[in-house]
């Protein structure tokens, strides 16, 4: 694959996981979103696992660039809304920092766990043709 091309996948692949990291953010009426939360961080890997089917079903890129574009996808979602929330609400959001943390995790999970899942349902169509 060509250089220029594998770049412009994983810009491709940031978009759509920024995006679906986004969702929840952009979308609920709460203005403290809790990041530590059970329930809002099995969403937040659901929707994630969602993006990163589309996306290996879109660019076919390796695993390590998944995990590193949804990382870098989920950290741009999360300062997106810390910084929204400070402009357009005067809201200053609390634990930024672990918020950072969990998006690194919870978007390196999702990166991994969809290329895993995809890797997974090519393996078992491959058996029954």
């Amino acid at each position: 694959m060509l250089e220029t091309t594998r770049h412009n996948y994983r810009l491709i692949t940031i978009l759509i996981s920024t995006l679906g990291a986004g969702i929840p953010l952009w979308t609920t009426n709460r203005r403290q979103i809790d990041f530590a939360d059970t329930e809002f961080l099995l969403t937040w890997v659901g929707i994630g696992l969602l993006a990163s089917l589309v996306v290996r079903f879109v660019v076919n890129l390796k695993i390590r660039d998944m995990i590193g574009c949804f990382s870098i996808g989920y950290v741009i979602a999360v300062v997106l809304h810390f910084v929204s929330s400070i402009l357009v609400d005067n809201y200053v959001q609390a634990r930024f920092e672990l918020s950072l943390l969990l998006a690194i995790l919870v978007g390196a999970l999702s990166g991994w766990l969809g290329s895993l899942m995809w890797m997974g349902l090519r393996k078992s169509n491959g058996k029954k043709a």
